[in-house]
């Protein structure tokens, strides 16, 4: 028997309450800083639970409920949809765009990210369009993979004016820019005025390395990774040579500092690793020569008496190259500004060489090793 009623209203819960819009943004901003911080969808299970537990006094953190299932599905489902949808309207004014892909390995697959880049009142824009998964990586499934996401997006291919990637011969067929099998060439047969855009921190780097091959009776980058491998590698025989390096340090007054790894991308630490070298010279120096396991490679280097100024020279010069490749890895770095970057490489490289331009401390090491010589009537030990 039913002693009391009450107003249906109490059972129904009102959709779109200022509370429940409320929440829905909390939930829509945790979903979007877990993208912009790179975070797994996981940590979502615990900030769900411990917002209601640290905020016990907020409804809004009260009915937060977006653990990462549901984080997931306002990403993939609200957030993703509304960027792209954002980026096609800038678009569909008729503004200029490049594309940009790079392949990674992703098990047996190939993940190709597809980023537009634009210009608007904002400045530069770089924008992630689609994430494409391929078999392999041949020029042909590339360019029709590109070619696919145009139509998919409704771009105008005539407002491309850029393909950007790497400096693989798949993409750009070589240093020449070769007509022919590469994905570049594909997409000029729809777009005959595109601008080829390659790596141009791997330039740089290229370009010093081989200066420094051609210039010096030493392979400056060998021994530099050598060095880096040699701390490197499995944990108790590389703690063992730590500990002897920083009793080097420690007798010679030296701050200990660890080499970090020489890796694939090697503009990125061939300066610091360059750099490190020199700071800890004389306690490297010593430590090599002293050891009995010392790889032939060093213990040949580090015996000659021109070792540092080669190292000195390099450092030098390879000051130059990092400073522009630094630059060259901005977000928002241009065409016009890139190409500007590389003029003032080029000319900062002619000044030095037209006025013979050394740094003081490899100066004052040659007038060291010059006055050596000419006492002793010996000759450099290369």
């Amino acid at each position: 028997m039913i002693t009391s009623t009450q107003s249906l209203g109490l059972f129904i819960k009102e959709r779109y309450s200022p509370i429940s819009l409320k929440i829905s943004a909390a939930e829509g901003t945790f979903a979007f800083h877990t993208v912009k911080h790179h975070h797994s969808f996981r940590t979502m299970d615990c900030t769900s639970n411990l917002l209601s537990v640290c905020f016990s006094d907020s409804d809004i953190a009260k009915n937060f409920h977006s653990a990462r299932t549901k984080t997931e599905a306002i990403i993939t489902g609200v957030l993703a949809p509304m960027s792209i949808e954002e980026v096609l309207s800038e678009l569909q004014t008729g503004i200029a765009f490049s594309l940009s892909t790079d392949a990674s390995n992703h098990a047996e697959l190939k993940t190709f990210p597809i980023i537009i880049r634009y210009f608007n009142s904002s400045g530069v824009q770089n924008k992630l369009l689609d994430f494409v998964h391929l078999q392999d990586e041949k020029s042909k499934h590339v360019a029709e993979m590109l070619l696919d996401v145009i139509t998919k997006y409704g771009l105008n291919p005539e407002n491309m004016i850029a393909f950007c990637a790497d400096n693989a011969p798949v993409n750009f067929g070589g240093i020449n820019r070769a007509e022919g099998d590469n994905v570049f060439a594909k997409l000029k047969q729809i777009k005959s005025k595109l601008i080829p855009v390659g790596c141009p921190s791997h330039l740089v780097h290229k370009s010093a390395q081989i200066a420094g091959e051609r210039a010096l009776s030493v392979d400056i980058e060998s021994i530099v990774a050598k060095i880096s491998s040699f701390f490197s590698g499995e944990k108790s025989r590389v703690l063992q040579r730590h500990q002897r390096f920083i009793e080097f340090c420690d007798f010679l007054e030296l701050h200990y500092l660890k080499f970090p790894n020489h890796g694939k991308t090697r503009w990125l630490t061939l300066f610091p690793l360059i750099e490190r070298i020199l700071k800890l010279w004389e306690a490297l120096k010593s430590y090599f020569l002293s050891n009995e396991i010392c790889p032939r490679m060093l213990e040949t280097f580090f015996e000659s008496n021109l070792s540092q100024c080669y190292f000195l020279f390099m450092h030098s010069s390879i000051k130059l190259f990092n400073t522009t490749s630094l630059i060259l890895q901005r977000n928002n770095l241009s065409l016009p500004e890139m190409i500007r970057e590389l003029r003032k490489l080029q000319q900062s490289l002619l000044d030095r060489y037209n006025g013979g331009f050394q740094e003081l401390l490899l100066k004052w090491n040659l007038l060291k090793l010059t006055t050596l010589f000419k006492y002793t009537n010996s000759s450099p030990n290369v």
